[in-house]
C-alpha cells in the first residue's frame, strides 16, 4: 500500500482577493508508492475535498475540488512523488459556520485496481 503524507497546508487572501470574495489554497504531499506498486507501473487517482472541521463529523464544503493523476512508470525506483497545488476558491465555500472557520483538505489516492489511501491537512483557522 501507498504511503501519503501532507507537507503543507495555507489559506491566504490578498486585499485584492479580499475584494473579490476569493481565497488561495496551497497545499502539498508526497505519494511514495508500495513496491509492488513502482514494480507494475501504477497510476494513482488524487481527489481533493474541502473540509469543515467539527467535533463529531466534519462537513465535506466541496468534494472533488482538485482531481489529477500521477503516473509511476513500470520498474521506476520506489522514492516519494512530491506534488505542490494551488486553487483559487469563492470565500462563501469556506464558511463552515458561525465566527472562525476552520479548514482543513482531505487528500485520496486510489491506484488503480487497489485500495485507496487518504490523509488530511491540519486545520486552518479564520475569517474567510
Amino acid at each position: 500500500m501507498a504511503d501519503l503524507a501532507v507537507v503543507f497546508f495555507k489559506v491566504e487572501q490578498t486585499s485584492a482577493q479580499t475584494k473579490l470574495k476569493t481565497v488561495r489554497l496551497a497545499y502539498g504531499y508526497t505519494l511514495t508508492p508500495s513496491a509492488e506498486e513502482c514494480s507494475a507501473g501504477t497510476t494513482f487517482d488524487v481527489a481533493v475535498d474541502i473540509l469543515g472541521d467539527d467535533l463529531v463529523r466534519d462537513d465535506v464544503l466541496v468534494g472533488g475540488v482538485d482531481q489529477h493523476r500521477l503516473v509511476f512508470p513500470p520498474d521506476s525506483p520506489r522514492l516519494p512523488l512530491a506534488e505542490r497545488r494551488e486553487l483559487i476558491v469563492g470565500q462563501a465555500l469556506l464558511d463552515e459556520d458561525l465566527g472562525t472557520d476552520e479548514i482543513k483538505l482531505r487528500i485520496v489516492a486510489t491506484p488503480e485496481g487497489g485500495e485507496p489511501v487518504s490523509v488530511n491537512t491540519p486545520v486552518v483557522r479564520g475569517d474567510f
